[in-house]
């Protein structure tokens, strides 16, 4: 709901940013990551599953509040998200799931200070940032809001002609 209650305003940014070619996350898509495995080969699917088995334990849901709202450029692409308020039980399960993949052998993106996100959009290329940044703010002037994130996923995305699709490989 506290996304649903932002996408209004989002179709008027998208309309706002159209040359840039902003691709909005489906809703049904929308989901926090906690770690980025990147390209990984099949035959390691079955040791990522015992990893997040053994991390997430009983895990099945956790508080979170969203607090801001970003983006971050990699490559020609960058990333709209909003930013999740520094939480001590998401953070720890993080830890987990970073040691339980060390200890399965698999890569993933270490990252040295977590930040957990939501996706929300996708931007090929951007021709103004400062116009990106000041709508951004203009836009979403985000309140903090809290809910429930549930059901640890490992998701497969897949990434064609700037269209990504997410395939549950397993629900914990």
């Amino acid at each position: 709901d506290a996304i649903n209650a932002k996408w209004g305003s989002f179709d008027n940014f998208k309309a706002e940013f159209k040359e840039e070619n902003l691709k909005l996350t489906e809703l049904e898509n929308i989901h926090v990551t906690l770690v980025f495995l990147g390209s990984t080969a099949n035959k390691k699917i079955s040791n990522i599953e015992i990893a997040l088995i053994e991390a997430i334990g009983e895990t099945k849901e956790i508080e979170i509040e969203i607090e801001s709202l970003n983006y971050f450029e990699q490559g020609k692409i960058s990333t709209i998200w909003f930013g999740i308020k520094e939480n001590e039980i998401l953070d720890n399960l993080v830890k987990k799931i970073n040691y339980s993949l060390d200890k399965e052998k698999i890569n993933y993106c270490k990252r040295i200070n977590f930040i957990g996100h939501v996706t929300i959009a996708k931007v090929k290329k951007i021709k103004n940032k400062n116009k990106l940044e000041s709508r951004l703010n203009t836009l979403f002037n985000i309140e903090p809001q809290k809910i429930i994130i549930e059901n640890p996923t490992l998701f497969e995305s897949i990434t064609l002609d700037n269209a990504t699709r997410y395939d549950i490989v397993r629900v914990f």
